[in-house]
Parts: C-alpha cells; structure tokens; sequence
C-alpha cells in the first residue's frame, strides 16, 4: 500500500523556479505566445466548447425532416400478452419541422462568430499579459538607472560636505531620495514577478530574460485607419455584431415556428406489431396521417416568441450602437495617444537638458542640490509617461483592429514590429 502523497511549499517552490529556469532559451514573440496560449489557457478552452455544442444543435436541426422509428408496448383485450408495435414515422409537410431545418445554418454561423470572438478576446488577454511584463521591465529599468543617479549626487554631496564646499541638508535631502528610490524598486521588483507568473500561466512557460524590450523608433509615425474605414470593416465582420444578427434570425425563426404550431402536418407511417404469444399484425402499406394541434398553451407561446424576438432585436440595436460608440472613443484615444508619444519624447530631451543645465548651475552656485535632485525626479517622471504613451497608443491599436475581427496572428505581428524590437 502507497502512501499518499504531499505537496510541500518548498516544492511548489522549486517548481515555480525550474518553471522560470526552463524559458532561457525561449524568444519572445507575441504569435507564438499567443498560439501557445490557445493550447493552455483554460478560459479560451471552455468557450471552444460553446461553439461544439452550437455546432451539435445545428447538427440536431439539420436532422429534423429525418424519418423518426420508435417502439411501444401495450396489452389491449384481445392480446394474450404484452404486444410490441415498431413505428417509423416520416414526416412530410410539417412547418415546424421545416423551420426547425432552417436553424441549422446560423447556429453553424453562430458557432464560428463564438470561437472568432474567443480567438480575439484570447489575444487581448495574451497582449495585456506581455504589456505588464514590459511595462514592469522598463519601469524598473529606468527607477534603477535613477537611483544610480541619486547615488552618484548622494556621493558629491557627501565629498562636498567634507571639504567644506556642502551642506548637511543636501546630504540629508540626497540620502532621502535614495532611500525613497530603493524602496520603489522593490515594489517595482515585485510587480515584475507577478507579471512574469501571469505570463507563464498564460502561455504555458516563463518569459525569456529581457524579453520585449521596446523599440527606440518613434511610434508617433505609425499610421492609425480613419474611423470611416474601421466603422465599415466592424460593421461587417464585428464577431460581437455578427453573434447578435445570428441571434435575431434564430429568434425570427422561433416566432415563425411558434406560429406553425397552428399548422397541420401531414406524416407517412409503417408500423409493426407482435404479441408476446406469437400473433403478428403487419401493415405493409403506407398510412397517411393528418394531424392537427389544438392546445391553448400554443397561445402563450406564440406571445413568449414575439417577445424574445423583440427583445434580440433591441439587444442587436444597442450592440451596434456600442461598438460605434467604443470605435469612435479608441480612436480618439489612439490619436491622442500619438500626440503623448511625441510629446513626451520631447519632454524627455527638456528634461535631460534641464538635469544638465541644474548640475551646471549647481557647480556655478546659482542652485541648490535639491534642485539637481528635482530635476532628476522630473527625468524619470517624462521618461515613464513617455513609456505609459507607448503602450496606451499600442493597447489602443490593437483593440481598433480587433473591433474588426482581423486576423489575429497578423495584427499581433504587426503590432511585434511596430512595438517592440525585433526578437
């Protein structure tokens, strides 16, 4: 007999650490993060299901003219035993079931517009994932670069005291933001390991050292579509749309079928019966039935169907109204974006002069070390909203072409190129 096993968090922990070992070799791509996040991402596998058995029922609806065989038992006055009757029904003209046939094809449609809509959804989450690793990376890249600044005016102010040149207030003022800067890196320190076990959870292994560093080219080039042509292209190809005017032509047909259970249907029957004693009835021919409806609960259905159909419309109605809605508002924003991204680059070739010309006057006596460590903060601040501009005019990009359902591993490859640098 085995003993059961335990996990122990010293394990998990090794685990966790060969886990992030094993991507040394891995090169970072968003197309292969993102098709290796389709094999292991449990939410984008859960919402593949939901267009199987969409594609289940549109094959059950194909089916419905099919001819129909069943079998009954029964025991009348004249049977000696238990007689068993085989029945296989074909239907002929029967509305309901024509209508039911129909449904078929949008289910199918729908089936698709569901797994478009999670292969979007997926990369929005893969990109969201390499954002914040970037973005942690970067950030701790340039409040590590800083503090080594800080350091090197804590060590002037320090050399400076001691020959008589300083004060003990800019000692103080220096050792101050020193202190403050370390304490910000390790926050820093810890957001990138939580963005680098979102990203392993995501693709299904750790982030290569130094993946995704940005481009230095200027994103404020990149082209961003007129909205007249993104309006066109998602309201055409908008998988969310799409997914609404499936919905409105399965409802149509709902309320069609609902008012076809007033119709009489017309079925072909051949049956088969035998007792259990050994008496056999055959009918070899082929009888005919007419049947038709009369149940009052047919009313509240009909009433149920209009009301669905009229609810799917308005649902259809405020899904294309949204989506025009957030087409318009990413497209400022990606605008707006642009303009940050080359406004903060100059911002940042100010701010570069201003620690220069502080650093100078300093020296010449005209300004304080707090001013030099004022300046500094001002760099990093313009370097970091520079970094923020980059990837809001990406984050902005890439939900604008994904609005209009292209494909995926382009957009993420373009967005590769644009963003980052080659890998």
């Amino acid at each position: 007999m085995h003993a059961p096993r335990t996990f122990r968090p010293a394990a998990l922990a090794a685990a966790l650490a060969l886990s992030l070992a094993s991507a040394s070799g891995h090169t970072a791509n968003l197309v292969d993060d993102y098709l290796a996040a389709t094999r292991v991402d449990p939410t984008y596998t859960a919402k593949q299901f939901d267009g199987q058995n969409l594609r289940i029922e549109a094959q059950i609806a194909s089916g419905a003219y099919y001819p129909r065989a069943g079998v009954s038992f029964s025991q009348g006055d004249s049977d000696s035993g238990t007689r068993r009757t085989f029945r296989v029904t074909q239907p002929i003209l029967d509305a309901g079931r024509w209508l039911t046939r129909q449904e078929a094809a949008p289910k199918e449609a729908l089936a698709e517009q569901l797994d478009i809509q999670a292969r979007l959804e997926l990369a929005v989450r893969v990109f969201n994932s390499v954002r914040a690793l970037a973005a942690a990376r970067e950030k701790l890249a340039l409040n590590e670069s800083n503090l080594t600044a800080l350091q090197a005016q804590a060590s002037s102010a320090r050399l400076a005291l001691q020959v008589g040149q300083g004060t003990v207030t800019d000692v103080l003022d220096t050792q101050l933001r020193v202190a403050q800067a370390r304490a910000g890196i390790q926050r820093l320190r810890a957001d990138l390991l939580a963005a680098e076990r979102q990203y392993a959870s995501l693709t299904g292994y750790a982030p290569a050292p130094g993946a995704y560093p940005l481009q230095p080219r200027n994103l404020a080039q990149l082209r961003i579509p007129p909205l007249s042509e993104l309006i066109t292209q998602s309201l055409a190809a908008n998988p969310a749309l799409q997914a609404q005017r499936l919905g409105t032509q399965l409802s149509q047909l709902e309320a069609r079928r609902a008012r076809a259970q007033f119709l009489p249907s017309l079925n072909a029957t051949v049956q088969r019966s035998r007792a259990s004693s050994g008496t056999t009835t055959s009918i070899n021919g082929v009888v005919l039935s007419f049947d038709l409806p009369l149940q009052h609960s047919s009313i509240y259905t009909l009433q149920t169907a209009d009301n669905k159909l009229l609810a799917q419309q308005a649902q259809e109605r405020s899904t294309q109204e949204q989506l025009l809605l957030e087409l318009q508002r990413l497209h400022a924003q990606a605008i707006a974006a642009q303009e940050e991204v080359a406004i903060t680059r100059d911002a940042i070739d100010a701010a570069q002069a201003s620690v220069a010309a502080n650093e100078k006057s300093f020296e010449g006596g005209v300004r304080s070390k707090l001013d030099v460590l004022n300046a500094l903060q001002q760099q990093l601040a313009a370097r970091e909203a520079h970094l923020s501009a980059q990837l809001q005019l990406a984050d902005h990009l890439l939900a604008l072409q994904l609005l209009s359902a292209q494909d995926v591993p382009t957009v993420l490859g373009g967005l590769q190129q644009q963003l980052f640098a080659t890998p």
